[in-house]
């Protein structure tokens, strides 16, 4: 495995802090670049002079050194995991632009195919995506709250020769994807939060306070989720991914085994008293439609499945948020894809044979025979 000692972290939202503590703990230098139009927890954490740090019954106070120059960034490591929203991306970017990025490595905590859209914006030496945070951490009084950690995540890399440097950065067991699209596929809470936030959406709006998952997973939020995911599925069939249900999904992420959606929102340490959102602002809404469904409504389109139950979930969405989602999320032109016909699309990014395990292969590279790897577990 490639050895390092120092990590770059992009964001200052509590799942970087963290990281940065898990990082600090294994001996390893944390510097964290914060945009200059996104400095709020960063300035809070300096004006304090420590972060709180609660995990389990264990509270810690670590420190954590900020920067908001780009270069001083790239000097301070070649090895960069960026957990930032996806509509902030470009900032960051631009910020970095004329600095040379070539022989770093880039973790997206998670990712969402920005693959796809970034070498035209900044040249790197690898990149790789996973599918979600490796901590479920939460703001709590002076610092974060660590409430549980992942059983494993879904990765995707340009190279395979990183896999084992992601792994041990997020020290977690990893699965790898075939490329972006399998990758992305196979996020399970981007499939949760939309339907979770329409389907209590009159009790978030007058103002009712509940456990969100515990109570927010009625059986007809989670009908509805499922219809949704079916679409995946199908989606997946298309490309000749390997088939998996939602509930394969969650259990592949967590260890608890859950038996149902419903047990998985009654048992899951992380998520079982998790507050309902006060706002229908949020970004389990706002976000996680545009980042999700309409990417997979787009990649139904493309590929000829029916994307009624996805279409429908965006509708309603924009109705209540008022936004065109439809619009502010579709990104097969941005990705340069749109004039690709379904055959050609499925040719590009689909499996061309049938292969027993996942496969790593970058969707924007040139294309290559898949080969078959066993999970990677993290040292």
């Amino acid at each position: 495995m490639i050895e390092y000692t120092k990590v770059l972290l992009i964001g200052a939202g509590p799942g970087n802090r963290g990281l940065a503590f898990d990082l600090q703990s294994r001996g390893k230098s944390v510097l964290i670049y914060t945009h200059r139009d996104h400095q709020n927890s960063s300035k809070k954490i300096q004006e304090r002079g420590y972060e709180g740090v609660y995990n389990g019954d264990e509270h810690h106070e670590i420190m954590l050194n900020f920067t908001s120059d780009p270069r001083e960034a790239a000097m301070f490591s070649d090895i960069i995991v960026m957990s930032l929203r996806g509509d902030v991306h470009d900032d960051i970017w631009k910020a970095f632009r004329g600095i040379d990025l070539s022989q770093h490595f880039i973790l997206f905590v998670p990712g969402s195919c920005e693959a796809m859209n970034l070498q035209d914006k900044v040249q790197f030496k690898a990149i790789c995506q996973t599918t979600s945070t490796p901590m479920a951490v939460r703001c709590d009084g002076d610092g974060i709250r660590i409430i549980g950690r992942k059983g494993a995540l879904y990765i995707c890399s340009s190279d395979p020769d990183f896999d084992d440097l992601a792994a041990d950065l997020l020290n977690i067991k990893v699965h790898k994807s075939f490329n972006e699209i399998d990758h992305d596929t196979m996020n399970g809470s981007g499939i949760f939060h939309p339907w979770m936030m329409l389907g209590n959406a009159d009790r978030i709006q007058r103002g009712e306070k509940f456990q969100f998952y515990r109570e927010g997973l009625t059986t007809t939020v989670i009908e509805n989720m499922l219809e949704c995911f079916d679409v995946v599925r199908d989606i997946r069939r298309a490309l000749r991914f390997e088939d998996a249900t939602l509930l394969d999904v969650m259990n592949n992420h967590y260890p608890q085994n859950f038996s149902s959606v419903a047990d998985f929102g009654e048992r899951s340490p992380a998520h079982g008293d998790f507050p309902s959102p006060s706002t229908m602002n949020n970004r389990m809404l706002i976000e996680d439609i545009v980042i999700h469904y309409v990417w997979w409504w787009e990649l139904a389109v493309k590929v000829g499945v029916d994307a009624g139950p996805l279409e429908r979930a965006i509708q309603q969405a924009c109705e209540i948020a008022d936004q065109d989602f439809f619009q502010i999320g579709s990104r097969m032109a941005r990705y340069g894809l749109e004039s690709l016909t379904s055959s050609q699309f499925i040719e590009r990014f689909g499996v061309q044979q049938v292969v027993p395990r996942r496969t790593n292969l970058l969707v924007s590279t040139t294309a290559k025979p898949a080969i078959a790897v066993q999970p990677v577990a993290a040292a």
